[in-house]
Protein backbone atom coordinates (compact mmCIF):
# COMPACT_ATOMS: atom_id res chain seq x y z
CA UNK A 1 0.00 0.00 0.00
CA UNK A 2 1.69 3.24 -0.94
CA UNK A 3 -0.96 5.57 1.12
CA UNK A 4 -1.56 3.70 4.20
CA UNK A 5 -4.35 4.96 6.09
CA UNK A 6 -3.60 6.36 9.67
CA UNK A 7 -3.65 4.10 12.68
CA UNK A 8 -7.10 4.55 13.97
CA UNK A 9 -8.59 3.99 10.35
CA UNK A 10 -6.95 0.94 9.82
CA UNK A 11 -8.15 -0.10 13.46
CA UNK A 12 -11.24 0.80 12.36
CA UNK A 13 -11.63 -1.94 9.59
CA UNK A 14 -9.83 -4.15 11.25
CA UNK A 15 -11.90 -4.42 13.93
CA UNK A 16 -15.04 -4.40 11.25
CA UNK A 17 -13.76 -7.21 9.70
CA UNK A 18 -13.30 -8.98 13.17
CA UNK A 19 -16.68 -8.40 14.20
CA UNK A 20 -18.46 -9.07 11.10
CA UNK A 21 -17.09 -12.44 11.08
CA UNK A 22 -16.71 -13.45 14.90
CA UNK A 23 -19.44 -11.42 16.35
CA UNK A 24 -18.12 -10.23 19.73
CA UNK A 25 -19.90 -9.00 22.10
CA UNK A 26 -17.21 -6.06 22.91
CA UNK A 27 -13.73 -5.46 21.78
CA UNK A 28 -11.18 -2.62 22.83
CA UNK A 29 -7.78 -1.84 20.84
CA UNK A 30 -5.06 -1.18 23.86
CA UNK A 31 -2.34 0.46 22.63
CA UNK A 32 1.30 1.12 23.89
CA UNK A 33 2.09 4.51 25.45
CA UNK A 34 5.22 4.79 26.79
CA UNK A 35 4.90 1.58 29.79
CA UNK A 36 1.19 2.03 29.68
CA UNK A 37 -1.34 0.57 27.37
CA UNK A 38 -3.99 3.60 26.23
CA UNK A 39 -6.96 2.38 24.76
CA UNK A 40 -7.53 3.44 21.19
CA UNK A 41 -10.80 2.06 20.05
CA UNK A 42 -13.57 0.25 21.69
CA UNK A 43 -16.80 -1.20 21.22
CA UNK A 44 -19.56 -2.24 23.89
CA UNK A 45 -16.94 -1.56 26.43
CA UNK A 46 -20.35 -0.46 29.43
CA UNK A 47 -20.83 -4.64 28.93
CA UNK A 48 -18.12 -5.01 31.41
CA UNK A 49 -19.48 -2.79 34.18
CA UNK A 50 -15.97 -0.96 34.92
CA UNK A 51 -17.60 1.77 37.11
CA UNK A 52 -19.48 -0.79 38.86
CA UNK A 53 -16.03 -3.42 39.36
CA UNK A 54 -13.55 -0.87 39.26
CA UNK A 55 -11.20 -4.15 40.53
CA UNK A 56 -12.31 -6.05 37.32
CA UNK A 57 -10.86 -3.25 35.28
CA UNK A 58 -7.06 -3.60 37.09
CA UNK A 59 -7.46 -7.19 36.91
CA UNK A 60 -7.97 -7.06 33.15
CA UNK A 61 -5.01 -4.24 32.45
CA UNK A 62 -2.91 -7.10 34.31
CA UNK A 63 -4.36 -9.47 31.52
CA UNK A 64 -3.40 -7.03 29.13
CA UNK A 65 0.62 -6.43 30.23
CA UNK A 66 0.65 -10.14 30.89
CA UNK A 67 -0.77 -11.15 27.14
CA UNK A 68 2.35 -8.49 25.92
CA UNK A 69 5.00 -9.87 27.76
CA UNK A 70 4.31 -13.21 27.47
CA UNK A 71 3.59 -12.47 23.26
CA UNK A 72 0.83 -15.45 23.93
CA UNK A 73 -2.74 -14.74 24.36
CA UNK A 74 -4.67 -15.21 27.74
CA UNK A 75 -7.83 -16.32 27.94
CA UNK A 76 -10.13 -16.04 31.09
CA UNK A 77 -13.54 -17.94 31.08
CA UNK A 78 -16.83 -16.32 32.72
CA UNK A 79 -17.62 -15.73 36.31
CA UNK A 80 -13.71 -16.59 36.88
CA UNK A 81 -12.50 -15.45 41.06
CA UNK A 82 -9.37 -16.02 41.87
CA UNK A 83 -9.08 -18.83 43.97
CA UNK A 84 -6.31 -18.26 46.27
CA UNK A 85 -4.18 -15.57 47.80
CA UNK A 86 -7.11 -13.71 49.24
CA UNK A 87 -6.93 -14.70 52.91
CA UNK A 88 -10.57 -14.18 53.08
CA UNK A 89 -11.03 -10.83 51.42
CA UNK A 90 -12.69 -9.56 48.36
CA UNK A 91 -10.34 -8.35 45.74
CA UNK A 92 -11.56 -4.49 45.80
CA UNK A 93 -10.22 -5.07 49.39
CA UNK A 94 -7.09 -6.78 49.03
CA UNK A 95 -3.92 -4.57 50.15
CA UNK A 96 -1.93 -4.81 47.10
CA UNK A 97 -4.19 -5.66 43.92
CA UNK A 98 -1.75 -5.65 41.65
CA UNK A 99 -0.78 -8.88 43.19
CA UNK A 100 -3.78 -10.80 43.00
CA UNK A 101 -4.49 -13.63 40.19
CA UNK A 102 -6.51 -12.56 36.86
CA UNK A 103 -10.40 -13.30 37.25
CA UNK A 104 -12.88 -12.50 35.44
CA UNK A 105 -16.73 -11.64 37.26
CA UNK A 106 -18.16 -10.86 33.63
CA UNK A 107 -20.67 -13.21 32.22
CA UNK A 108 -18.15 -13.17 28.93
CA UNK A 109 -15.57 -15.21 27.96
CA UNK A 110 -12.31 -12.91 27.50
CA UNK A 111 -9.23 -13.12 25.53
CA UNK A 112 -6.21 -10.58 25.62
CA UNK A 113 -4.72 -10.98 21.99
CA UNK A 114 -0.99 -9.33 21.50
CA UNK A 115 -0.06 -7.35 18.64
CA UNK A 116 3.56 -8.11 17.53
CA UNK A 117 5.90 -5.72 15.91
CA UNK A 118 9.52 -7.33 15.30
CA UNK A 119 10.10 -8.57 18.79
CA UNK A 120 7.87 -6.67 20.64
CA UNK A 121 4.43 -6.28 21.73
CA UNK A 122 2.77 -3.34 20.76
CA UNK A 123 -0.51 -3.36 21.55
CA UNK A 124 -3.25 -6.05 22.65
CA UNK A 125 -6.87 -6.57 21.14
CA UNK A 126 -9.09 -7.08 23.94
CA UNK A 127 -12.20 -8.91 22.82
CA UNK A 128 -15.06 -10.58 24.89
CA UNK A 129 -17.74 -13.26 23.73
CA UNK A 130 -20.44 -15.00 25.13
CA UNK A 131 -19.28 -18.42 26.14
CA UNK A 132 -19.58 -21.26 23.87
CA UNK A 133 -17.79 -24.32 23.29
CA UNK A 134 -14.04 -25.08 24.27
CA UNK A 135 -13.04 -26.41 20.59
CA UNK A 136 -14.93 -23.56 19.01
CA UNK A 137 -13.25 -21.02 21.60
CA UNK A 138 -9.69 -22.56 20.97
CA UNK A 139 -9.78 -21.91 17.50
CA UNK A 140 -10.68 -18.79 18.10
CA UNK A 141 -8.15 -17.86 19.60
CA UNK A 142 -5.89 -19.24 16.81
CA UNK A 143 -7.83 -17.37 14.12
CA UNK A 144 -7.27 -13.80 16.29
CA UNK A 145 -3.47 -14.75 16.96
CA UNK A 146 -3.67 -14.66 12.93
CA UNK A 147 -5.63 -11.38 12.64
CA UNK A 148 -3.69 -9.64 15.09
CA UNK A 149 -0.27 -10.72 13.40
CA UNK A 150 -1.30 -9.33 10.70
CA UNK A 151 -1.16 -5.65 12.03
CA UNK A 152 2.25 -5.90 11.57
CA UNK A 153 2.04 -5.47 7.92
CA UNK A 154 0.18 -2.19 7.92
CA UNK A 155 2.99 -1.29 11.32
CA UNK A 156 5.91 -1.75 8.81
CA UNK A 157 4.18 -0.45 5.90
CA UNK A 158 3.83 2.80 7.84
CA UNK A 159 7.20 2.87 8.88
CA UNK A 160 6.05 3.05 12.48
CA UNK A 161 8.94 1.22 14.72
CA UNK A 162 7.35 3.38 17.87
CA UNK A 163 3.66 3.40 17.91
CA UNK A 164 4.13 5.98 21.38
CA UNK A 165 3.78 8.90 19.11
CA UNK A 166 1.59 8.04 16.72
CA UNK A 167 -0.80 7.28 19.80
CA UNK A 168 -0.02 10.48 21.41
CA UNK A 169 -0.58 12.31 18.11
CA UNK A 170 -3.90 10.74 18.20
CA UNK A 171 -4.71 11.54 21.76
CA UNK A 172 -3.63 14.80 21.49
CA UNK A 173 -5.46 15.27 18.15
CA UNK A 174 -8.85 14.00 20.18
CA UNK A 175 -8.46 16.65 23.27
CA UNK A 176 -8.32 19.60 20.56
CA UNK A 177 -11.40 17.98 19.03
CA UNK A 178 -13.34 17.89 22.70
CA UNK A 179 -12.06 21.15 24.02
CA UNK A 180 -13.33 22.75 20.69
CA UNK A 181 -16.55 21.36 20.47
CA UNK A 182 -19.32 23.69 21.50
CA UNK A 183 -17.09 26.37 21.64
CA UNK A 184 -18.47 29.02 19.15
CA UNK A 185 -15.87 31.72 20.81
CA UNK A 186 -13.60 32.45 17.42
CA UNK A 187 -10.99 33.71 19.62
CA UNK A 188 -11.05 30.51 22.23
CA UNK A 189 -11.16 28.19 18.82
CA UNK A 190 -7.89 29.80 17.44
CA UNK A 191 -6.02 29.45 20.84
CA UNK A 192 -6.85 26.01 20.46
Amino acid sequence: AKEPPDLLTYLRVHAECIATSLRPAGFAYEMQNGQNYQRLLHSNLESLNYPGMPEQENAFLRAIRLAAARRQPVRIGPHTLPSAGLHGLAPEDAPAPEELPIFNRTGFEQLFIPIPLGQTTVGVLHIWFEPGAADFSQARVGLLQKVCAEVELYLKARRLSDISQEVTRLTSYSRLLESLSGDLDLDSVGWN
